[in-house]
């Protein structure tokens, strides 16, 4: 297990395993996010992280919590107002993935279900037949020579909101 650098709050690599641990002033959550599927060892070893994280004891003011990719809530997308960005890859430092968007261009989905926290996922292809209509989307092409915000019909005020704070995040 890792502590990851603050530029990377906000940032998920699906490949990987991330334990947030928030501490609020009369409550604690530790939420388990969990990128890629993961077998009985795996799991095991996580709730040992958990485990350890909490000293081994938890008490009636924490919450543990295991969320799976895309199937993030609305509580655990309210922790992050800056946005919840899926990087379709192993983990590797934020600054390749940077120079990888950056040379190769990337396409990705925001969305906001419940019209409140949204969630960008990094597409495996950039391709029009991805756009609906109940989204936003953002897609930059390579070298960075362009960004797009696609709005569809449906996309709500988190969504846009997103899409804008992620067009920001890779432009600087």
């Amino acid at each position: 297990m890792q502590v990851t650098d603050p530029a990377e709050d906000g940032k998920f690599f699906a490949e990987s395993v991330y334990i947030i641990d928030i501490k609020g002033s009369n409550h604690r959550y530790l939420i388990c996010w969990m990128g890629a599927r993961l077998v009985g060892d795996q799991i095991a070893g996580t709730a040992e992280a958990v485990n350890d994280i909490c000293g081994g004891i938890l008490t009636n003011d924490m919450t543990t919590i295991r969320v799976s990719k895309g199937h993030e809530t609305e509580e655990l997308l309210r922790f992050f107002p800056k946005g919840f960005i899926i990087l379709d890859e192993a983990r590797v430092p934020l600054s390749n993935f940077n120079d990888k968007v950056n040379q190769n261009g990337a396409m990705f989905r925001v969305q906001a279900p419940y019209g409140g926290g949204a969630r960008s996922i990094e597409q495996n292809e950039r391709a029009c037949g991805h756009l609906n209509s109940g989204d936003a989307f953002v897609v930059f092409l390579p070298g960075m020579s362009a960004a797009y915000l696609w709005l569809g019909k449906g996309a709500n005020e988190p969504e846009i909101n997103a899409g804008r704070h992620l067009m920001q995040a890779f432009a600087s």
